[in-house]
């Protein structure tokens, strides 16, 4: 799901970052966060309120910042 490799944006909180979201586009340029596990499950809004802090479905994306951080020693 979502683009490989984006850099997560903060206004989107961790919908930018997560690999069930997908970003769609209107013919306007607006940009929105359509959640991939509202399809499955009734919980997740199809189209979540952003910024999203806190989600308990929320996947890091191999290749955004999130994912990549590695914990100190």
């Amino acid at each position: 799901m979502g683009g490989a490799g984006r850099v997560p944006d903060p206004a989107a909180g961790l919908c930018s970052a997560c690999r069930q979201a997908r970003v769609v586009r209107s013919d306007r340029g607006s940009r929105f966060y359509l959640c991939e596990r509202s399809r499955s499950d009734p919980h997740y809004p199809m189209y979540p309120r952003l910024p999203v802090v806190s989600c308990d479905g929320f996947e890091p994306e191999i290749g955004t910042l999130k994912a990549e951080r590695i914990p100190p020693d």
